[in-house]
């Protein structure tokens, strides 16, 4: 059991949901950013690009991080290389690689 903004809540059966304790109301996912980047695109049909905006610098630029998110000059380097299957294949914080696959 958890608690989320005060409430109870425990992972769901599937380890993908969050659900309020004693209900099965859903109050949030478990999901990665890798599997919510493969669900947009496979599933919903957002294109990569827009998936990825969606998934670094929308969040980002909507807490006022701006710095972060972006693959442009003065910001900080993090990024991911995906396979074309999406499969993650290199990770890269800060410019340096710390993830082969």
């Amino acid at each position: 059991m958890h608690t989320l903004m005060s409430a109870e809540v425990l992972v769901g059966e599937s380890g993908r949901t969050v659900k309020l304790a004693g209900s099965d109301t859903l109050a949030g996912s478990c999901a990665s950013l890798l599997e919510t980047f493969r669900n947009l695109v496979n599933i919903i049909g957002v294109s990569e690009a827009d998936a990825s905006a969606m998934l670094s610098a929308n969040p980002a630029r909507i807490v006022g991080l701006d710095h972060i998110g972006w693959l442009k000059v003065g910001c900080r380097a993090d990024a991911i290389v995906l396979s074309n299957t999406y499969k993650l294949q290199y990770t890269v914080i800060g410019g340096r690689l710390v993830f082969t696959a």
